[in-house]
């Protein structure tokens, strides 16, 4: 779905589901931060940022709508540290 370039890092799905995002293109973000929820079978996982960083691409940039579906090891955002 997305291609970072080599400096950023991917936050990828964990497991097949319908992604939340909770952050944007140019968001500012520390470690730990939420950035989506990803949700499969009524379970809810939050996904965090590993690194302090600035957000450079999501998974809506590759998808329309407000929440996409995504399958395990799909990236959901990427991010350039600082």
């Amino acid at each position: 779905m997305l291609s970072a370039p080599a400096t950023d890092l991917e936050v990828s799905a964990p497991f097949h589901g319908t992604v939340t995002l909770l952050v944007a293109c140019g968001d500012e973000l520390e470690a730990g931060a939420p950035v989506a929820v990803l949700e499969a079978l009524k379970l809810e996982s939050m996904l965090t940022a590993p690194v302090a960083g600035t957000v450079t691409g999501t998974v809506q940039d590759a998808v329309s709508g407000d929440d996409a579906v995504v399958s395990g090891g799909d990236v959901i955002i990427t991010l350039r540290r600082r």
